[in-house]
C-alpha cells in the first residue's frame, strides 16, 4: 500500500498531523507513507520514523512534483490541507482521497459574530476523521492509540545546544517563546520584563531572527538569569533547548504545539485568537490564558497585523500578575528528557 499525506504549512499545523501519520503506520507497518510539504518544513518531519519519504514543494515546481508523484502510483491520498492547490493535485493524481473539514463557516461565525455555541472540534480530531472516512470507504478497521502529538529530534541535532548548556552551567527552569506569526498574538515586551523579573528564575528566551530586536529590548532590562537564544539556533536546536526546561510560556504559535508533542507543561497566551477555535495544545498539561469576557475576542482564527478596534485589550488586559499566578499554580514541575534519540 502507498499513501500520500499532504500538508504544506505551517509549523504547528504540520506537528498536528502527527497522530494521522502514526495511526496509519501502526495499522499498516509495511505501507509506504509519503508526506508532501513545503520546502523549509522538512525539519519537522525529517526524523519521523513513521514516514517513508518526504516530498518538498518549491516555488514553481508544482507541475514537476505532480509528475513525480504520479509515477509513484499511490493508492490513497490524505489531504490535510484542503485548499485549491491540493484540489488540483488530487485531480491530477486521480486517486481515492480523504480530505479534512476546515469548519471555516463555524470559525467565521465564532470570530465575526461571536456565536460561541458553534461546536468547533480540535483540528487533530478533524485530521483523524480522514482515517475514519478511510475505514468507511475501504472496509479496513483501524486501531487508534489515543496518544498525543509526535516530534522527533536526532542526537546529532542536539550537539550544539548540549554544548551551550555545558558552557552555561545553569539549571534553567522554564522557556519563554517570544515568536508568533502575527502581532496581535504577541504579549507586550514590558509585560515580559515585569514577569521575568518578578519570577527571578533562570529562563531561556526562544524565537527566530524576527524577534531579535524584541529579545534585546527585554534582556536589556532583566535582573534575572537568562540565556537569550533568539535568532542563534535552528528550529530543532531551539526545540531541544526548550525540552530541557521544566515548562514553557508561549504565544499561540508553532512552538506551542512542539512543546505539547514533547510532553511539556505549557502556559499559553492568547490575544486575537482563541483555543476554542480548535488549536489548543493537544492532550497537553496546559493553562490557556485569554480575555474571554472581552466582547471583541477572538477577532481572528489565525491572528492579525493590528487590532481592529485599536485598543489591543486582549493582550493589554492580560496582566503579568495573572500570568505569574498561573505559573505558580503548576504543581511541582519536574525536569523531563523527551528527546527520542535516533
Amino acid at each position: 500500500m502507498k499513501i500520500l499525506i499532504i500538508r504544506f504549512s505551517a509549523i504547528g499545523d504540520i506537528i498536528l498531523t502527527s497522530p494521522v501519520i502514526r495511526t496509519l503506520r501502526n495499522n499498516f507497518p509495511d505501507a509506504e507513507i509519503h508526506f508532501f510539504t513545503k520546502k523549509g518544513m522538512e525539519d519537522l518531519l525529517r526524523y519521523n520514523p513513521y514516514l517513508s519519504e518526504i516530498h518538498l514543494l518549491e516555488k514553481d515546481n508544482l507541475s514537476a512534483k505532480i509528475k513525480e508523484l504520479r509515477k509513484i502510483n499511490f493508492d490513497y491520498i490524505f489531504d490535510l490541507h484542503n485548499n485549491l492547490r491540493t484540489f488540483w493535485i488530487k485531480m491530477c493524481l486521480r486517486k481515492t482521497t480523504f480530505s479534512f473539514k476546515k469548519q471555516n463557516w463555524d470559525r467565521y461565525l465564532f470570530t465575526k459574530w461571536k456565536m460561541r455555541n458553534r461546536e468547533i472540534r480540535h483540528v487533530v480530531d478533524r485530521y483523524l476523521d480522514t482515517c475514519r472516512n478511510f475505514e468507511r470507504e475501504t472496509g479496513f478497521t483501524l486501531k487508534y492509540d489515543k496518544k498525543g502529538l509526535d516530534f522527533f529530534i536526532s542526537e546529532e541535532e542536539t550537539k550544539k545546544t548540549i554544548k551551550v548548556f555545558k558552557n552555561l552551567k545553569k539549571n534553567f527552569l522554564y522557556s519563554v517563546v517570544l515568536g508568533a506569526t502575527h502581532k496581535t498574538k504577541k504579549w507586550l515586551p514590558a509585560y515580559f520584563i515585569q514577569l521575568l523579573n518578578n519570577l527571578n528564575m533562570p529562563v531561556i528566551l526562544l524565537g527566530g531572527k524576527s524577534e531579535i530586536g524584541e529579545a534585546e529590548e527585554i534582556t536589556s532590562q532583566l535582573n534575572c538569569t537568562y540565556y537569550n537564544s533568539v535568532g542563534k539556533h535552528s528550529l530543532l536546536e531551539s526545540a531541544y533547548l526548550m525540552s530541557q526546561t521544566r515548562f514553557v510560556l508561549t504565544h499561540d504559535t508553532g512552538f506551542m504545539h512542539i512543546a505539547a508533542a514533547l510532553g511539556m507543561k505549557i502556559i499559553s497566551l492568547w490575544g486575537s485568537t482563541s483555543p476554542d477555535l480548535g488549536f489548543a495544545p493537544y492532550m497537553a498539561d496546559n493553562i490557556s490564558l485569554e480575555m474571554k469576557d472581552l466582547a471583541c475576542h477572538p477577532c481572528s482564527k489565525i491572528g492579525l497585523a493590528t487590532c481592529p478596534e485599536g485598543h489591543f485589550r486582549c493582550m493589554k488586559d492580560l496582566l503579568p500578575e495573572k500570568v505569574e499566578e498561573a505559573i505558580h499554580s503548576l504543581e511541582s514541575p519536574k525536569p523531563i528528557s523527551p528527546i527520542i534519540p535516533l
